[in-house]
């Protein structure tokens, strides 16, 4: 069984576009006996056009799915998916309501149909599901801050995710991104895009780290309300003050290369304990 999620941009800089891409990673799938896969992808299908159509087991909502998805109803803490397998209409619940967690609930549903689970058990078990230590955790920080901590690699589709959970945080109202150079924009349009998606997400501060943002902060200003640039992590750091993040959720968003996991380090909250002695006499 060959299970294809997402190609988003990571990794693209090698590739002269999406389509090749995909038509190299789809070279995994050449000896499996089924390839499940989203049917609303364009680049993913056209990737895919030397499959034998049943080979493929696809979701979505395109009307020749095998699994097709009618309707996605978005509670704040569950989702529920109505769809459509061979004319019978079947619909499951999920205690997760982020878009990356709905598309991996639904390929693992395709999993067990075309393995010839119940779709009774199915539902019974979707339920069950319980949240998986990813990359995306929120961490208890200085001054009743929460962090999300993102900084092992940094595309667009996965910053789109992060930012969706970073709205997600309801416990705390102020909203802080702090973001790192994209290494694999070539020009300035993957910075504009990721301006407008920070605008369109209505976050109230931005710190940028990197040379590339400085080429930026004029786009920036005119949609963020407040912004903070530093030429380098060690710059943040440099001039870094505890007083500066309080009672917020904090996006730390970043490519590896600027090693954010020394920020991290100085947002974190220390939970260890310190027993100090005195001596009276």
């Amino acid at each position: 069984i060959g299970v294809l999620t997402n190609i988003g941009e990571a990794h693209g800089e090698n590739f002269k576009d999406a389509l090749e891409k995909a038509s190299e990673k789809v070279k995994l799938f050449k000896h499996t006996d089924v390839i499940i896969c989203n049917a609303d992808d364009a680049i993913k299908n056209e990737a895919l056009t030397n499959f034998p159509k049943q080979h493929l087991f696809s979701w979505g909502r395109h009307l020749n799915a095998t699994v097709q998805i009618t309707a996605i109803e978005k509670q704040e803490e569950e989702t529920t998916i109505f769809c459509n397998c061979n004319s019978v209409p079947l619909q499951f619940t999920i205690p997760f309501a982020d878009n990356a967690s709905v598309s991996n609930a639904i390929t693992c549903v395709c999993v067990l149909l075309y393995l010839g689970v119940s779709f009774t058990e199915i539902e019974r078990r979707m339920r069950q599901l319980q949240a998986v230590d990813m990359r995306l955790q929120l961490i208890h920080a200085i001054n009743n801050c929460a962090v999300i901590n993102d900084s092992y690699s940094f595309d667009i589709t996965s910053f789109s995710i992060a930012l969706d959970f970073l709205v997600q945080q309801q416990q705390l109202t102020q909203k802080t991104v702090i973001i790192s150079d994209i290494p694999a924009a070539k020009n300035g349009e993957l910075y504009l895009q990721a301006i407008e998606m920070l605008h369109a997400r209505k976050i109230e501060r931005v710190i940028t780290v990197g040379e590339q943002w400085n080429n930026h902060q004029h786009e920036l200003k005119n949609k963020i309300a407040v912004t903070k640039h530093f030429s380098s992590t060690a710059s943040f750091i440099e001039h870094f003050s505890a007083n500066h993040f309080r009672n917020e959720v904090i996006l730390l968003k970043g490519a590896r290369v600027f090693g954010f996991e020394k920020i991290m380090q100085l947002l974190e909250k220390k939970v260890h304990q310190t027993l100090m002695e005195i001596n009276l006499t």
